[in-house]
């Protein structure tokens, strides 16, 4: 008698998710590194990375969008605290 690994369960369903770093074009341009060069590991090319980079900075220090909800929520939320729901008045949080 073997033992049986259970394992072997997980390792199934991990090959199905693609992996980081594999990618064939620029998640935002769609180009390939032929004609936007090397991609990051995020898949973004130099131009776009560095794009998006400044608009999250930009959006920090404005305290608006998208970046700038997603990055106070994660923050309340690693001291235990947790966000109220908006009321329906209150319209969306990203387009402030």
């Amino acid at each position: 008698m073997g033992h049986r690994c259970r394992a072997a369960g997980a390792l199934g369903s991990a090959a199905r998710v693609p992996r980081k770093g594999n990618h064939r074009v620029c998640m935002i341009c769609g180009e390939p590194p032929e004609v936007c060069g090397p991609l990051s590991t995020r898949g973004l090319c130099e131009q776009d990375a560095k794009a998006r980079m400044d608009e999250n900075n930009a959006q920090l220090r404005a305290h608006r969008g998208p970046f700038f909800e997603r990055w106070r929520i994660r923050g309340i939320a690693s001291y235990g605290g947790t966000v109220p729901a908006l009321d329906s008045g209150a319209g969306d949080p990203h387009t402030r």
